[in-house]
């Protein structure tokens, strides 16, 4: 004869299963959605980084707990999908990330601001007018 305790601590976690494998699909859809999407977005080629609209920054997000979370607005692509890279990296999530290496984030970076005709200093000093929001707080 089963015990009903056993029974439902056995539906409780399939349950879970279900939950975590529904979650990590949805995940990789709204990730798929942010890469293959129209518009302005495709002028981002960085996974989980969105232009702002009317706004010449971009946002780094990242689906967390079933919660879109916001890295913060940078003037830089590169910049935010660097944040969204250490968000991921922080929270252990297995997410493709943009960069592997610091060296590749900051090549990524010189780029960018060639392309757009910003001399390091100006892009420094614009980059730390961002606003961001702290790992803590992107998280809770």
């Amino acid at each position: 004869q089963s015990h009903p305790n056993v029974q439902l601590d056995l539906e409780a976690a399939k349950m879970k299963d279900i939950d975590q494998g529904l979650e990590q699909r949805e995940l990789s859809l709204h990730e798929d959605e942010n890469r293959l999407s129209g518009g302005e977005k495709s002028e981002v080629k960085y996974t989980g980084v969105t232009k702002v609209k009317d706004k010449n920054r971009f946002r780094g997000t990242q689906w967390y707990n079933r919660t879109q979370k916001t890295m913060g607005d940078y003037l830089l692509k590169a910049d935010a999908a660097h944040a969204r890279d250490e968000f991921c990296r922080s929270f252990n999530l297995n997410r493709v990330l943009n960069f592997n290496t610091e060296e590749e984030y900051e090549n990524a970076r010189a780029k960018e601001i060639a392309q757009r005709e910003l001399t390091l200093d100006a892009a420094d000093t614009l980059a730390k007018k961002k606003d961001v929001n702290s790992l803590s707080d992107v998280a809770a």
